[in-house]
Formats: structure tokens, C-alpha cells, sequence
């Protein structure tokens, strides 16, 4: 983060998005940005160990006070008690405020935009270079300019794009470890299918398998039916191609992965054939993906392996894929035109579709880890077609 903030020419940054708050305390914002009309907000000075917070007491305090963080700034507004806050403290409330060391009258402030200035004052960062990212509001920046003039706004919400857009290891090893959970449940709930099953059962029974491996089951889908386009009673019978997706969260980061197989039969030879050019352009990205590359010379290798089997294909003005990290989908994004250039630790999960709305729509997608000499893929690509066994996603069908 302080290399890219140099790059870009910022003393500092404003978070007021959930995620890059979230990020940058390694707390979990799952509130969202306000309760009410209370906005978050984390400043982080570059070089600096000591963050300023702004945001609601009754459920950041305590995070707040077992976080790593060296030296905190804070400010909370009166409203950040919600209901329950009529002027005075809780016996709680003013323990955590002798914890952090905070006269009651220096820890409250009437509103969040003030309690920012403050923080701003607070950090010696009056007449710096301040980068804020899309979701800061227009009438906070006002409040600011008007009251240090000499501050300087950029927008700098790509320099918090990129840095969470390459992993630490700890961030890679939780990838792993939502990944294989993700993998694990999807594996057991196919061998577990029965002939008469429904897609809700299918689905119940997918999000018990991924709760028993640990993490989070923060969504899980089943289709049914060559093409699922089936009716809601629709159940299952043998030879259906079956496509189940499931995101698991190990600490708050994402692994994203889908599983299909034909149930109790083999897959027709139009279908095989799409999975082999689905399964060569995911291949293609593996041997091509390397640091220094950008994201559209990561794509074009996909859509070339993909038209060796399927010279018909063409997604060029879509997206082949996305990141994954604090949020599932996250940026950077796969398509044509993004010339991010690719580093050692970033994630990628390509996904890339075949449709044939005769009979099927088949969607890939794998996890890619860029290494420092190339790239390491952490799902499986099937290179057996008796049974067909893909990892896929797959959207629901249009009405």
C-alpha cells in the first residue's frame, strides 16, 4: 500500500467502503458502511503505524480493541448508539473508552463528517495530499476542502484496488482453505445424489456438507436437467447433467468454485466436446499466466484454447472471469481492455461459458494463484470424459 501510494503521490487515504475498511483493520464490517446515518471511515497515513477510525460504538468498539493496531484515533458520533444512546455512556461503553485512553468529551461528536475532520486535525494531516476512494460522498469532501484549504483531494481508489488485488500469504492460505472446502462438499453432495431428489434437496443437502468443513456458506446453488431450464418440481433422473455452486469464506476471504456431473450416465458427445474446449482454454490461461503479463494477454490465450474445440466460440465483450479475495466477485476483472499487469500473489478465477440453448449452457471455473516464475491452479481441471466432472458455475436460466 505505501509503494503504490508513493506511485500515485498520496500522504494518505480515506476508506468509507465496508470491504476497504474491512481490509485494511482486518476487522469484519459485515454491518455494512452505516447503521442509520452513520458512514465509517478509516484513515491510514502512509509509513505510519497509527490509523484514525471513525464509525458507531456499539459494534466496532470492541473490534477495535483487539485489532493489532498500534495507535488509533478515534472519533464517534452521538448517534452511533442507535436507539439505546440518550446522552450518557453505558457502563460498557465507558470502560472501552478508559481502555482506548478517550475523555467522553473528545471521543463523541454530533456527526461522522465532523468527527473526520477531526481526525484529520488529529493526524497532523491538514495540508497533505489525500486519496479517497468511489464511495466517499461529495458533501464529506466539501466539509473537508472548506475546512483545510490547503488539502489536497485525489481520487485514489485504485491504488486500493491493487493492493488487495495481490495477496499476502496468510490471505492465500485462507484462498486454499475456503477453496477446498468448497471442493470437498461439492464432491460429496454428487456422490451422495438419488434418483427423485429435487433442487432444493440437492441444495439443503450441498449447505450441510459445506458447514461441516468449517468456514462460512456464504451461497450455494443446484441445477438440474440436461438444460436447466426445468420446471421448480423437476426431479432428478439418471443421465441429468447435475451443476452445483458453492462459495465458502475461511476468514473472510473468498473461494469460489462449481462442480458439474452427469448423474448416473456419460456425457453425450456434444457435450464432451464442449468440455474439452472449455477445459483447453482454462489450460491455455495456466500455461500462459505469469507476472508482467497483463489481463487481456491473460484472456486471449482462453479464447484461442476454447475455439481449437468450438471454432464458434466468441466472448470478447464479456467478462472471462474475475479475482477473488475480501469480496467474490473482486477486481480485477477478466476481459478484454484491462491492461492491469499481473504480480506475484493475485488470484484469479477464470470462468468462461458455452451455450448451446438446445441442450445445455456450461460455465468453467478455476482458481489461478500468480507465482514469481508462473502460476499455480488449486481446482482441477477433469481430463477423464466418461463421466463428465467440470468445475463450472451456472447462472439461472431466463425466463
Amino acid at each position: 500500500l505505501d509503494r503504490l501510494m508513493t506511485l500515485e503521490g498520496v500522504d494518505a487515504i480515506i476508506a468509507s467502503s465496508r470491504n476497504n475498511i474491512g481490509y485494511l483493520t482486518d476487522m469484519y464490517m459485515g454491518m455494512g458502511e452505516r447503521f442509520t446515518d452513520i458512514q465509517n471511515y478509516i484513515i491510514y497515513e502512509k509509513g505510519n503505524d497509527k490509523i484514525g477510525f471513525v464509525g458507531e460504538l456499539f459494534w466496532s468498539m470492541k473490534q477495535l480493541l483487539d485489532s493489532d493496531l498500534d495507535t488509533i484515533y478515534l472519533r464517534l458520533s452521538d448517534g452511533a448508539w442507535y436507539n439505546s444512546f440518550h446522552g450518557e455512556l453505558t457502563e460498557r461503553d465507558q470502560k472501552m473508552l478508559e481502555l482506548m485512553k478517550l475523555p467522553y468529551s473528545k471521543s463523541v461528536v454530533p456527526w461522522d463528517t465532523k468527527a473526520l475532520i477531526e481526525v484529520i486535525d488529529d493526524m497532523g494531516l491538514r495540508d497533505s495530499v489525500i486519496g479517497v476512494e468511489d464511495k466517499i460522498s461529495q458533501t464529506a469532501l466539501d466539509r473537508i476542502k472548506k475546512e483545510y484549504p490547503k488539502i489536497k483531494i485525489k481520487n485514489a481508489h485504485q491504488v486500493l484496488v491493487n493492493t488487495r488485488s495481490v495477496k499476502t500469504k496468510i490471505e492465500l492460505e485462507n484462498i486454499r482453505k475456503a477453496t477446498k472446502n468448497s471442493y470437498e462438499a461439492l464432491d460429496e453432495t454428487h456422490r451422495s445424489l438419488e434418483v427423485g431428489m429435487s433442487a432444493d434437496e440437492i441444495r439443503g443437502l450441498l449447505s450441510e456438507n459445506m458447514m461441516k468443513r468449517g468456514g462460512t456458506n456464504t451461497g450455494t446453488s443446484a441445477d438440474l436437467g440436461v438444460f436447466p431450464c426445468r420446471e421448480p418440481d423437476y426431479k432428478l433422473k439418471r443421465g441429468d447433467l447435475v451443476v452445483l455452486d458453492a462459495v465458502n469464506v475461511v476468514n473472510r476471504r473468498h473461494g469460489d468454485l462449481g462442480m458439474s456431473r452427469v448423474f448416473d450416465g456419460k456425457a453425450s458427445n456434444r457435450l464432451l466436446n464442449s468440455h474439452k474446449a472449455l477445459a483447453n482454454g482454462i489450460q491455455a490461461a495456466v500455461d500462459s499466466t505469469r507476472p508482467s503479463i497483463t489481463v487481456t494477454d491473460m484472456c486471449k490465450p482462453i479464447l484461442k484454447g476454447v475455439q481449437e474445440f468450438y471454432p464458434g466460440y466468441s466472448r470478447r465483450s464479456h467478462m472471462f472471469g474475475h479475482s477473488l479475495g475480501v469480496e467474490c466477485p473482486e477486481q480485477p476483472l477478466m476481459n478484454f481492455g484491462n491492461e492491469t499487469v499481473l504480480e506475484s500473489g493475485m488470484v484469479f478465477c477464470p470462468d468462461i461459458a458455452i451455450y448451446d440453448y438446445n441442450l445445455y449452457m456450461l460455465l468453467t471455473e478455476n482458481t489461478i494463484i500468480v507465482t514469481d516464475d508462473g502460476c499455480e491452479l488449486i481446482t482441477p481441471i477433469a481430463v477423464s470424459y466418461t463421466h463428465l466432472t467440470l468445475p463450472t458455475t451456472l447462472p439461472r436460466c431466463r425466463s
